[in-house]
This record gives C-alpha cells, structure tokens and sequence, in this order.
C-alpha cells in the first residue's frame, strides 16, 4: 500500500488526541517555567554564602515563577480548547493514564517534602528551603505531565506505543 492510496501523506504531522496535546503543552509549559525559574534563581548562589543567607528580590522571584506557571497553563488551555472547536470527555485510558501520571508524581512531591523539612531540621535558611520546595514541585510536575503521555500512548493490554500517525 503506498501513500496515496492509504489516504495519508508520507511525513505528515503526528495524531494527537486533544488529551496528548493538552498533556504536551502543559509539560513545555512547566518546562520552561522551570529553566527561568532555574536561570533567575542561580546567579543568587554565587559567593561564598552563610545557611542563613536569603538574597535580596529573592521572595519576589519565587511569587512571579508561581504567577508565570499557574497564569500560562490557563492561558494555553484556554487557546487549545478554543483552537480544537472544545475539549472531548476523556476516554478510560486517558483517566487511567492522568491517574498513573498524579500517583508518581506524588511519591517525587512527597520525597522532595522530606527533602525539605530534612534541610530545615540541619538550620538552611528559607532561601534553601524554598528552592527545595520549588525544586521538588516543578519535579513532580514534570514527571506527572510526562508519564500522562506515556501512559496515554498505550493501549488497554499496558503496552506503550507513541501515536505518530503512520
């Protein structure tokens, strides 16, 4: 069978559902989000610096990355309902796979809770403590948005297949 009488174009663009692509923007989203959050945060630890030490603007840059994430996800949902004509009901692989994605990523979120009462109980100052917390949420988030697609791209058997078109 060749590509034209399979009705599809060879190298044509991948078949996401609405969940995929919904699942892929947020994780871009929170991707970047977390690189600028990275990038702002990292000139603050160059010196030689105390445990108690919290720089300047610091509290200011954690409220905006928090502002930036939460303000992006709706804007870019938002678009993507609109551009696709509305949002489908999920199917039962799409809840099974979004249910996977949310229990892993809540064991990273409790280990990175641990991480952070372990760093107050040794006296880091709330600079270290608030970019543990930081660390560990974007973490989760990541690992949830990314194994929601995994699991979103298997079938009813477990297997994973990426959906790519052909």
């Amino acid at each position: 069978m060749n590509s034209t009488t399979s009705g599809k174009r060879k190298g044509s663009a991948p078949n996401f559902t609405f969940f995929q692509k919904s699942t892929l923007v947020s994780l871009v989203t929170v991707g970047i989000s977390t690189a600028l959050y990275v990038a702002h945060t990292w000139p603050m630890l160059t010196g030689d610096h105390e445990l108690s030490f919290t720089p300047n603007g610091f509290w200011r840059k954690v409220v905006r990355s928090i502002v930036i994430i939460v303000g992006a996800q709706i804007v870019v949902q938002i678009v993507l309902v609109m551009g696709s004509g509305g949002a489908p009901k999920k199917t039962d692989i799409e809840k099974q796979a979004s249910l996977r994605g949310k229990q892993i990523a809540y064991g990273v979120l409790s280990a990175g809770s641990v991480s952070v009462l372990a760093l107050f109980l040794l006296g880091f100052s709330s600079f270290f403590l608030a970019n543990a917390a930081m660390g560990g949420l974007m973490l989760s988030e990541i690992i949830k948005y990314a194994f929601t697609l995994i699991y979103a791209s298997g079938d009813r058997t477990g297997s994973v297949k990426l959906n790519f078109g052909d």
